[in-house]
């Protein structure tokens, strides 16, 4: 509240260095979307106390916000030495680096997330994302499995296990995870693409024809499904 915030702020004027009231600021102000003036206050916390790996995040999460990923590297970097370091550090670690384009250091911290808490499907899904783009598709098709094993409902997870066993050559597993991701989200026209683009493979060539008509009807300038539509024609005819 604004009393809360003008408490610590007179508080930091008696005792500039405290770091609870330096954290509280910046918690406030990163919640009113003052996030340059977050930054300075989260940079203070730290600063005068080094030994909370929350603040770290917290200010690591501020940088991200702002674009500045190299900086906010660093920060999680440093709360990965605390004696007892959280989890999501790393999750946060492997986002940045994946901003950086370092994805081998981004798929360590990921893994190392996921060892000390396997339990959160997002990180196996991010560590499934950066592991396709290696082209690791094997510890791509375990993630999204893991993840989808935490939480069933979630459509991008369904959606990217379908996609990446399809190119894996996993036809008829990939035409079912696809028909769960229509069926939790209809609205994706990539999703008929590549659900269109597995059933060819199987020679069903009349669904596949709907299935491109579904994703033009969802989005009329995707010219891959254009293309693919007139060649299951041909295929059939």
């Amino acid at each position: 509240t604004e009393a809360a915030l003008a408490q610590y702020q007179q508080l930091l004027e008696r005792q500039p260095t405290f770091a609870k009231a330096h954290f509280k600021i910046a918690d406030h102000l990163e919640q009113m979307g003052q996030i340059d003036q977050a930054i300075a206050h989260f940079q203070q916390a730290v600063a005068h106390d080094s030994n909370n790996p929350w603040w770290h995040q917290r200010w690591g999460c501020a940088l991200m916000k702002q674009g500045q990923h190299k900086d906010a590297i660093a920060i999680f970097q440093a709360a990965t030495h605390h004696p007892k370091p959280i989890p999501s550090i790393y999750f946060h670690l492997g986002q940045a680096l994946t901003y950086r384009y370092q994805f081998q250091p981004a798929i360590d911290a990921f893994q190392q997330a996921i060892a000390l808490d396997p339990n959160q499907p997002w990180w196996h899904y991010e560590l499934g994302k950066i592991s396709a783009i290696m082209g690791d598709t094997t510890t791509a098709i375990m993630a999204y499995q893991a993840a989808i094993h935490l939480a069933p409902d979630v459509f991008e997870f369904q959606r990217k296990l379908g996609e990446t066993l399809a190119a894996h050559g996993q036809i008829d597993t990939a035409i079912f995870h696809l028909r769960q991701a229509i069926e939790l989200d209809p609205n994706e026209f990539n999703t008929y693409f590549f659900l269109g683009q597995a059933l060819m493979q199987t020679g069903v060539f009349q669904e596949a024809q709907l299935c491109f008509s579904q994703a033009l009807e969802r989005n009329p300038g995707h010219k891959p499904s254009k293309d693919w539509l007139q060649r299951s024609i041909a295929k059939q005819n």
